[in-house]
């Protein structure tokens, strides 16, 4: 839980009221409007957002779930008619090593230090397949669907996720053809979260969600030598008939990090959720999500065909999601998700994994 030191930071820094824009290239000057001598900017890239109080205290998030719809006292704006992300902002923001912190919501999170953000443990905004999942801005709704899987006496796998680059393919299942993964999405000029896997044809398993959106920004520097993590689910292999094909995996999602310094050791992943297997029977192998830990980005194993049924494409690193394959006496795989958006606004310092490359 983050200790009462911790509440009060984000009450007061975030219900001083901010605003956010997003777009602009150059950090926003203050104009010393704001109550408390503001507004105080922070910013270069893609989000800059400004306080009429300057965030102080030290934040140490210690193994809880941030919920960006407004549990915890998350300051919201209104931009160009969208909603804006939630803000968590102090003076430094850290993740010790050891724990894990989820980020889930319907809004983007973005961090924001006057000074320093360090991650040393997990800071996960990930789709994941097993249970529930509700990754931080992880719903996007300009997501291009591509072509559903065919249904017959096998059905198609389900297309992978696409966001920069296209989902897998679904593979056949006998003549009923896999699903066609959607078109690439432009490169982002607004943060959000990345594109959910498709169901599998004949009812099949279900597509993993695709992965969510973290923004980090610090004045001074940000290090990881921890994970952070957003990359999309692994597709469901469990469906309501036999014969069908296998869920797809969901995209990676999107990660900025913006301070003159950026020094990662760890792991920074946005990678592609990987595609279970069609089945023969009622049910058959789910896709897995990322892995990894804190020294790669890894794409989970995909589920594995059995007795004629299509095996699931792998998620992708960077680029394209694998197809999933065809199934001869089952249902056809899913194809893996694509991945995701990395982008870096400063210098880059250490020579940690980051996937896709920024």
């Amino acid at each position: 839980m983050l200790n009462r030191m911790a509440r009060w930071v984000i009450m007061i820094a975030l219900l001083a009221g901010c605003r956010q824009l997003a777009g602009l290239d150059d950090p926003l000057p203050g104009d010393g409007g704001g109550s408390g001598g503001g507004p105080y900017c922070y910013g270069t890239g893609l989000v800059q957002v400004c306080f009429d109080s300057e965030p102080s205290g030290d934040l140490v998030i210690t193994g809880a779930t941030i919920d960006t719809n407004g549990a915890l006292g998350c300051a919201t704006d209104v931009t160009s008619g969208t909603l804006g992300p939630c803000y968590v902002a102090a003076s430094t923001i850290s993740v010790p090593s050891g724990q894990t912190t989820l980020a889930s919501g319907n809004l983007a999170l973005v961090l924001v230090a006057t000074d320093t953000i360090t991650i040393s443990g997990t800071l996960d905004a990930a789709g994941h397949h097993q249970g529930s999942s509700s990754p931080a801005g992880g719903t996007f709704a300009s997501c291009q669907a591509g072509t559903s899987p065919a249904s017959g006496t096998y059905g198609g796998g389900g297309q992978g996720g696409s966001f920069v680059a296209k989902g897998g393919d679904g593979g056949d299942g006998g003549g009923a053809s896999g699903g066609g993964a959607g078109a690439a999405l432009p490169t982002p000029t607004a943060l959000h979260g990345g594109c959910t896997g498709h169901s599998g044809g004949n009812q099949g398993g279900s597509g993993g969600r695709g992965g969510g959106a973290l923004y980090l920004i610090a004045n001074t520097s940000i290090t990881v030598d921890g994970r952070v993590d957003v990359s999309g689910a692994g597709g469901s292999g469990d469906g309501d008939n036999s014969g069908v094909g296998g869920g797809a995996g969901g995209s990676g999602g999107m990660i900025g990090l913006d301070a003159p310094t950026v020094n990662v050791t760890g792991a920074v992943c946005a990678i592609g959720g990987s595609g279970a297997a069609g089945a023969t029977g009622s049910s058959s192998q789910a896709g897995n999500d990322a892995t990894g830990g804190v020294s790669a980005c890894a794409p989970g194993t995909p589920g594995a065909g059995s007795g004629g049924a299509g095996s699931g494409g792998a998620g992708a690193t960077n680029g394209m999601g694998m197809t999933g394959t065809m199934g001869n006496a089952g249902g056809g795989g899913g194809g893996g998700g694509s991945s995701g958006y990395v982008r870096i606004y400063g210098t880059r310092t250490g020579s940690g994994a980051i996937q896709p490359p920024p």
